[in-house]
């Protein structure tokens, strides 16, 4: 049975953070499990604190909440394993885990791990079992770097994002759907991109551009169906400029992943793809909103370099 470290917000969800937790500490005690739970202090702290139980060798890391979390505690494990001699060896960094009570949880369900349900997700980090993953890798023109296991989105998904920050009232996959119809009003003249990826490159006003290893985002929209997560690969999806009535007419394609039919929407697979723009680009990675006036993206993957409980 793995060492754990479990790290949660305790405000988060009014008070469902700190209920998950005596939720996982009981189910971990009764398992015989060895762990640790630390609760973050602030915006970014849960990436300092996975970096340090890396270090100080806890064998998996496990992120109590949704996918903004997990990233943070994705980053958190990458920092403390890029440049070790096991990271130059080629070895994966891990392991990360999850116990999914977030809005999204999007990653943890491509991975099978039981939504909602915290004695059960427990059971999933204490089996010890694993599977190895691709991470992707977003530098922009500031020389920012995050990594994320998910997806990275720049324009309509991240401004949708932003609005979903707002719906506090709302759980679930409802807030995104919610934030969506929002910013169909509030974003809908796209800017003009430029996105390069394999050998071409591609001009024209885009909606989004969304570059993805998991299948789904928001909870309910399967930007990526056909997504594999440790093909060295990331999916790409790019939304051309379309009229408000055609961008509802959109949503339900993107909701049951058939977008691919629809003549606006271009989709393909690549390892390395920059995204620029002269106008100021919203960028979420994995749900968070990493810049909101970003000019050049830089997004490539490494293949199977995560290791995540499952």
């Amino acid at each position: 049975m793995p060492t754990i470290k479990v790290i949660l917000n305790p405000v988060s969800g009014s008070g469902a953070g700190r209920r998950a937790g005596e939720a996982v500490r009981r189910t971990l005690r009764e398992a015989g499990a060895t762990f640790e739970i630390a609760e973050t202090t602030g915006p970014l702290s849960a990436v300092a604190q996975a970096a340090q139980a890396v270090r100080e060798g806890w064998e998996v890391v496990a992120a109590v909440g949704g996918d903004g979390m997990a990233n943070e505690v994705l980053n958190g494990i990458m920092e403390a394993s890029l440049g070790t001699p096991a990271w130059e060896a080629g070895e994966p960094a891990g392991t990360l885990g999850f116990i999914p009570i977030g809005t999204g949880n999007d990653f943890a369900w491509c991975m099978g791990v039981p939504v909602g349900d915290v004695p059960a997700a427990c059971r999933v980090l204490t089996a010890g079992r694993t599977r190895v993953v691709d991470v992707g890798r977003v530098q922009d023109e500031l020389g920012n770097v995050r990594y994320f296991c998910n997806n990275f989105g720049a324009g309509f998904d991240a401004a949708t994002t932003v609005e979903s920050y707002k719906l506090r009232y709302l759980r679930g996959a409802l807030v995104f759907l919610v934030a969506a119809l929002k910013t169909i009003f509030l974003y809908y003249k796209a800017p003009v991109v430029t996105v390069c990826y394999n050998e071409q490159e591609r001009t024209l006003p885009l909606l989004m551009a969304s570059v993805a290893n998991g299948r789904r985002t928001g909870g309910m929209f399967m930007i990526a169906p056909q997504a594999v997560q440790d093909d060295g690969l990331l999916d790409i999806t790019l939304a051309r400029q379309v009229s408000r009535p055609a961008m509802f007419r959109l949503l339900p394609y993107f909701i049951r992943g058939t977008h691919a039919t629809q003549p606006t929407v271009m989709v393909d697979r690549a390892a390395h793809v920059v995204v620029s723009s002269p106008q100021g680009l919203p960028v979420h990675v994995d749900g968070e909103i990493m810049r909101t006036d970003a000019h050049r993206l830089e997004v490539s993957v490494l293949r199977r370099r995560l290791r995540v409980a499952c």
